[in-house]
C-alpha cells in the first residue's frame, strides 16, 4: 500500500483520465522511470586508479596525448 498527498491523488486521477490509463499503471510507470534513473548514475570517481601504470601528469600533457592519438588513428 502506498500513500500519497492529497494534490498528488487528484493530479494522478487527472492525469489517468487524460491518459485513459489506471492509477496503477501510472504508478508503475513513476517507479520504473525512478529506477533507471538510479541505474544510469555512474560514479566516475570509482575508476581512479583501476590502472597500472607510470603516475603521470596527464592533464598537464593531455593536447599532446590527444595529438598523438589522433595521428595514430589517421594512419
Amino acid at each position: 500500500m502506498i500513500y500519497l498527498k492529497d494534490n498528488q491523488y487528484t493530479q494522478l486521477v487527472k492525469l489517468a483520465k487524460e491518459e485513459k490509463r489506471s492509477l496503477a499503471e501510472l504508478i508503475r510507470l513513476a517507479v520504473d522511470s525512478l529506477l533507471k534513473k538510479k541505474e544510469r548514475k555512474i560514479n566516475y570517481l570509482s575508476i581512479v586508479g583501476i590502472a597500472e601504470g607510470e603516475p603521470g601528469r596527464i592533464s598537464e600533457n593531455a593536447e599532446s596525448y590527444l595529438k598523438e592519438l589522433f595521428q595514430k588513428k589517421k594512419e
